[in-house]
Parts: C-alpha cells; structure tokens; sequence
C-alpha cells in the first residue's frame, strides 16, 4: 500500500500527537484544563479544542504551551517526533486492517477514543 502524506493526513496526524502530548504533560502536572489556560493565557475552550485533536496547534501557541509546561521546545519536537512515528505507525496498521476496528469511525474517532491511553501499542488491538 502506498503511503498517503496528504496535507489533511499530516494535518490530523500532528494534530491528534499534540492532543496527546498536551494532554500527558497536563496530567503529569495534576494540573486542570483551566490552570493550564491560566498558566499560558490560552483560553480554555482551545486547550479542550487541542486536547480533543480537533485543532491543530499554531507554532505561537506550541511556544506558549512549552513555556507554560517549562519544557524545551527542542524536548517538545522530540515528544512529537515520537508522537507522530507511533501515530503513523498506528495508522498504516489500521488502513490494513480495517476489520479489526469496525467499531471506530475513522482512525481520528481511534485516537480520541484512547487518547488517555500512555502508549498506542499495536497489541493493544490484536
């Protein structure tokens, strides 16, 4: 099969790593949406919106959110860099094995659907 790295592919894929990886390191802090809103002055709906995958995440605001977590940006494209390579990893095996995953509508309803999972193991669906 070949790849598909369309735009709207890229798009969601990055889209959903920042969910999980916002989400992870809000949990590690115990912090709530609404302390990270307060802490980096991002509004709480688009902190949801971006845990949710349903926006994908401006460089401004990947910035903000660094500070706010006091992480490195490096560290945070590293975090992605993971992120996104289990992602793509998670996506090529459910475009192979669509039976499997009949009770999910897309690979985006997947994602959100074990998005507190900490890994994406394919096992995990065998």
């Amino acid at each position: 099969m070949e790849k598909d790295l369309s735009a709207s592919v890229c798009r969601e894929v990055l889209s959903l790593a920042c969910a999980r990886i916002s989400r992870r390191l809000r949990i590690q802090k115990k912090w709530t949406q609404e302390d990270l809103a307060i802490r980096s002055g991002i509004c709480q709906s688009y902190i949801s919106n971006i845990e949710q995958g349903k926006h994908l995440i401006s460089l401004e605001k990947l910035c903000t959110l660094t500070e706010a977590f006091e992480i490195d940006l490096q560290v945070c494209f590293g975090y992605l860099a993971k992120e996104i390579g289990t992602l793509m990893k998670l996506r090529e095996f459910y475009l192979n094995n669509y039976e499997i995953f009949i009770n999910y509508r897309n690979f985006g309803e997947l994602i959100r659907r074990n998005i507190n999972k900490e890994n994406l193991d394919l096992d995990l669906y065998l």
